[in-house]
Order: structure tokens, then sequence, then C-alpha cells
């Protein structure tokens, strides 16, 4: 948000008060009960100004032009009008740019697949020029905020939106603030300019899932359902930077190999605004009464202010949202929800949980900062139950909250429960369906960090990785957690990643019980061929190794430490050490296990993933590689040290065959 500054005049009405930048088209200015309104980006107000649009009364419309828009006297409004035109940013505006951009609009009988949009990148979210909204027979079926190119020779890449399910049907797409030329680039197609280098890119992973075009963050309703995973997340699918919060969606038969579908929650038509992060539960017992094995995503709707329903009864192909949400407003977002089943030693809520067997929970983000925890017996109607937080009950939770019921050593009949947020930092309890209890073992203590008392959390994740979340309803009921792998992709037409699946697990250690985290065993599937080193001495500077080809790798390696400083295990562009004088692997904590070391390094193109010592720590983080690794070596530095086992599987892309081409090494 940016502040208009002059001494001009100032406002009047609203003294004082900033307003958020709205999404309103950006070609209006408009007079409220003899009030103007100036958009927040007072670049383009010259534009603005040659359409006022007088809106009177105390209409809804009014009202959310007020909370979009900027209040200014009249002075004001002719001040910045001289402002604009030599901006102190250093860009005029041309009158020449404002006759030949302006509102457009075409209808058309929907007879394709796609709605092709032009995208020229390098805007921040807040600066794009341009609203497009998609009716379809009237109704507004998509809105986003988003930066259209100018003409084809501007263009960077082409956004898409699925229309074939209103084939048939009479369509609008309208679009504020654009070129005639670009407008005429929004079309309807059977293909996606571009899709045949799609997951070839320069950048692009082979071993996960990744979206086609757009941005994504977090993870959301992760499920499985009949034979099929439904892996949903955030993204912008008309734009490489975070905003138009949307549900994406891509399923898969293994965790390995994926095929996105359709948009299912669209911002502004199926949310009242953006659908922020959520969650996705099958409702077995038609407790909600929207059908049996109905797949039913909890999300926060920003516009509804609260937490919203969207259903399924065709098994994730289609989504209706729930009538009468928002189902619970309150003081934070980010809803994770999950089916709670009596055993013996459980008090059933109510009547009807004791009939069905269990309730439902809903674990939220409480913006006092901790983490609250909401109970219901079909959905829609929630009751409080408390609130978790520090030392003291003070708040030291982030968003995106998750909570699972793991077995301890594979003991199904000793358990506990994990609770972390969005930077994956996890607490151990207990939890009886409506309160979590942490266990106050040692490192739970409280301790003063400059002045301010906080308690300690465990880890396992290091490196980019946010906002994870575990698949429910699996087979044997494994945890597998994915999560957003948070570091720009250089190059469109996509941005950001996730990560490879991972298998969760609580086992005992010599400080306590700890969360472990492996990639899933089905990565064995992916295998191409197998290299190996023997078993032998590694004298200090002296490598052994074995040659190879390929770029995708599985690497298992278990070694002696010895009196050696350091071990290294390297090939083209590869890079891992162990760092025996700091105990670290890839600079993450790491004590040998009576004196040795046990390595996973998953070698995918652009990221790289290692679990050390069975998944006592997980590191993901960025990696770039030549066209083929045709050795990889293990060396031991400042001392000697012994290799056990070496194995470097080659795997094949989830994607088909596998491009060539040539990145530029990562520095370690």
């Amino acid at each position: 948000m940016r502040p208009i500054s002059t001494n001009c005049g100032k406002f009047s009405k609203y003294p004082g008060r900033m307003w958020r930048i709205g999404e309103l088209p950006v070609l209006k200015a408009a007079q409220i009960n003899g009030h103007y309104l100036l958009p927040t980006s007072y670049r383009n107000s010259m534009k603005n100004l040659l359409r006022l649009a007088n809106l009177g009364g105390n209409t809804a419309e009014e009202q959310s032009m007020r909370y979009q828009w900027r209040p200014v006297s009249k002075m004001m409004l002719l001040c910045t009008t001289a402002l604009t035109i030599t901006s102190s940013l250093g860009q005029s505006v041309p009158i020449s740019d404002a006759e030949t951009l302006r509102d457009q609009q075409k209808e058309f009988t929907i007879q394709n697949k796609y709605l092709i949009i032009p995208i020229q990148d390098g805007t921040r979210f807040d600066d794009m020029k341009s609203q497009l909204r998609l009716y379809v027979n009237d109704e507004k079926v998509h809105h986003y905020r988003i930066n259209l190119a100018d003409s084809a020779k501007t263009t960077d890449w082409y956004a898409y939106l699925t229309i074939d399910n209103y084939t048939g049907r009479q369509a609008r797409v309208e679009v504020d603030n654009v070129s005639e030329e670009g407008f005429a680039l929004v079309k309807q197609s059977d293909t996606i300019p571009g899709e045949n280098n799609f997951f070839k890119e320069p950048w692009r992973p082979l071993l996960r899932f990744s979206q086609k075009v757009g941005w994504n963050n977090d993870p959301n309703g992760l499920v499985y359902l009949d034979g099929t995973y439904h892996f949903f997340f955030q993204r912008n699918p008309v734009g490489l930077v975070w905003g138009n919060m949307t549900w994406g969606h891509a399923t898969s038969p293994d965790l390995l190999h994926w095929e996105q579908q359709p948009d299912k929650i669209r911002r502004r038509s199926m949310a009242e605004w953006d659908a922020f992060s959520g969650s996705a539960v099958i409702d077995k017992l038609n407790t909600a009464g929207f059908g049996k094995d109905a797949l039913v995503l909890i999300f926060s709707d920003t516009g509804a202010k609260g937490e919203a329903l969207a259903y399924s009864t065709d098994q994730g192909k289609t989504f209706t949202t729930y009538e009468k949400n928002p189902v619970l407003v309150h003081n934070g977002r980010d809803p994770k929800v999950k089916w709670y089943q009596y055993d013996a030693d459980d008090t059933p809520l109510n009547n009807t949980a004791e009939a069905l067997g269990g309730h439902w929970v809903m674990c939220t983000f409480d913006l006092s900062k901790r983490a609250a925890f909401y109970t219901s017996t079909n959905l829609k109607d929630w009751t409080f139950q408390h609130l978790l937080g520090g030392v003291g009950g003070g708040g030291d939770w982030d968003s995106c909250m998750e909570f699972c019921e793991l077995a301890v050593d594979g003991d199904s009949k000793n358990t506990k429960w994990a609770i972390w947020a969005g930077n994956n930092y996890y607490r151990i309890g207990e939890f009886d369906g409506k309160t979590f209890t942490l266990i106050d073992d040692a490192p739970y203590d409280a301790e003063v960090v400059e002045g301010e008392t906080s308690f300690q959390k465990y880890r396992v994740h290091y490196g980019s990785h946010l906002a994870s979340q575990v698949f429910n309803n699996t087979p044997n009921d494994r945890k597998i957690k994915m999560h957003w792998v948070s570091y720009p992709t250089p190059e469109p037409p996509y941005n950001q990643h996730f990560s490879f699946p991972v298998k969760l697990n609580l086992r005992t250690t010599e400080d306590g019980i700890r969360m472990f985290a492996e990639p899933i065993e089905e990565i064995a599937n992916l295998r191409r061929n197998t290299y190996s080193i023997p078993a032998q001495s590694l004298p200090d500077g002296q490598s052994r190794s074995t040659p190879t080809r390929g770029m995708l790798f599985d690497i298992r390696a278990e070694f002696e430490v010895g009196d050696a400083e350091k071990v290294t295990i390297s090939g083209s562009g590869l890079n891992i050490t162990y760092d025996a004088i700091n105990k670290t692997l890839k600079g993450c904590p790491l004590e040998p296990l009576d004196g040795k070391i046990r390595i996973q390094a998953v070698v995918d193109n652009s990221i790289l993933e290692i679990a050390g010592n069975d998944g006592r720590i997980m590191f993901h983080g960025p990696h770039g590689h030549s066209v083929e690794v045709d050795e990889i070596k293990i060396t031991a530095h400042g001392g000697d040290a012994r290799l056990i086992n070496f194995e470097a599987h080659e795997l094949k892309s989830i994607w088909g065959d596998q491009p060539k081409r040539s990145i530029s090494l990562v520095q370690e």
C-alpha cells in the first residue's frame, strides 16, 4: 500500500485511516455522498479520472467501494491529477495510454476446452492493472486480478481457464484497462500455447507434482478416496506471484504420477473473496447430509470472514458450495478437520456422537497465535473446545495448523499425537477429541530470548519447507505428508514447488519421542538402473566412485565417520557434506548413531531432499545439475572413514521421457 503524499489537501473523510488496495476496475474513480474515492495505486490516476462514476445511496456496492478505495477531497483529487502527470516515481502517464487502454468485453458460446489468457510478467500483485471476469449464463464463475499482455509480442506465457464443463452455454468475458490487441488474444482453444513444452522446462522437477502454469503455495485438502489420492493446493492461476487465491487440484493413483485437474474452489464465485487454506475429509457416514462418502472441502473464505464448505458427490470431479456458508466465524483461519473415532476410553461428545461412534474435530490457527479446537457431529455446527498455547498459555504458533495420531516405534497400541504449524516445528502430546495436552518433558521448558518467554519445539524439517499437511483417510492409516518448497522458479510459466511425499513415524530416541520423516517407499517404483560402491575403507582424500548415467537419483549411503573431519558425496553439480566436527548434514544437526551416518538423497531436477539417519532430519532445498551425472563419488576429508553401503538408483521421470537440458550449477 502506497499512501498519497502531497500538500494539496487532506482527506475530507475518515482522517488518518489507511485503506487497503482493492480489486475494483482501476479505470474508474467514484464519488459517494459528495466525497471522491481515489485508487491507492495513484500512478494510474490520470486514467482513472477520465471516467468518473457517480454512486449514490448506501448500497452494498458503495460500502464495498468505501472499503476498497481511499477517500479524498475534490481538491485532493485535482492535485493528484496534476501529480500523476509527472509522478514522483519518475513515470508519466501519457494521454495516449489512457485512450488505448480501456474496458473490453465479448460474448461467445462455449465450444472449446480452455479460455486462453496472455500474461505479461514483472508486476507485483498489488500493481496488476486489470480485472478479468468470466460469466456463464450471466453467473460469474471466475474473477481475477491480472496483468494482461498488451500484445503477442509482450506475452511471457499463457494462463488458461478450463471451461469445457460449460459447453454450449453463453459466456461473457470482461477485462478492465487493457488494449484492444491484448484483449483479442483472450479466446477459446482446445490447446494451451506452450503446452508441448510443459514438464520439459529447464527448472521443472521431474519426481514430484508441479502445476502447469501459475503460482503455488500451501498444500490444502490432502485426502484418499477409492484408489485415488487427491491433492488440493493454493494457487494463482493467472500470475507468477502470490494472489488470486484459488484451490488447484491434482490426483494420483500412487503418490508418484499426478494429473492436474480443473481448479475446484474459485475465488469471488465459489468463495466470496479469496479461498485460503483448509483441508478435505470423506464423510463416510453422511453426517452433513451431502451424501454418503461425500468429499468435503473446508476452507477459509476471506470474504465470508470464516470457515466454509464445498462438497462433491462425484469423487471430486465437481464441487458445490454449501448455501449457508460460513459454518464458523471466529478469530482465525486455516481449518484442519479430521474424524475422531472413539475407543473404549473415550467419553462421547453427546448422544449423536455416541451413535456415530465419533465426531469431527477442527484445529485452526487463532490470531492470538494459539491453536483453537472445535468439535462437530455434522461439519456444519461447531462448538469451541479449547486454545492450545505455549508456556503459560501464551501464543507461539504460526498459521496452517496440522495434527495427527502416530504409533510410537510401530506399536499401534502405543500412540501419541503430534501438532505443528506452518513452519513445521512440532510438539507431541495426548488428545482426547477435545483437548490437546502437551507432554512436558525437558525440551519444552520455558526459555527467555531477548526478554520474551517462549517455548522450545522440536524440528525434523530443514531448508525450504512450509505449510505441510498429512493425507486423511489413507490405506492402513499411513501418515503421508507434503509441503510447499518455498523458493522461486527462475523462468515462467510456473513458480514455486512441492515436496516429494514423506512418511511420518514416531520413534523413541535418547532424547525422548521424536518425529521422523522419510521419502515414501513407492520411490523404488521409479528405479531404472542401480550403481553401487562396495564396502571398503575411505582413506583421507581418496575418493571411491561409481560410473553413473542419468540426472535423477535415489542415493542410499551408510558410513562410519571414524576420525574424518567430513565426508562428502559428490558428482556433477551434486555436493552433500556431513561435517563431523560440527555434526551437521547439509547444515542440519545430526549426531552419528553408533558412530555411523545413514543418508538417503532424492536428487531431482532443481530440488535436492536428504533424509539423515532414517529421517531424523529431512532437508529440502534448491539444486541444479548438468544434463547427466556420469560419476558419483564418496570421499573422506581430514581423516579416515569407512564405507558400509552405497547405492545410487537412477530414477525415471514421472512425466515420461526425460528432456535434454543444461542447468547452471547451484553452489552449496
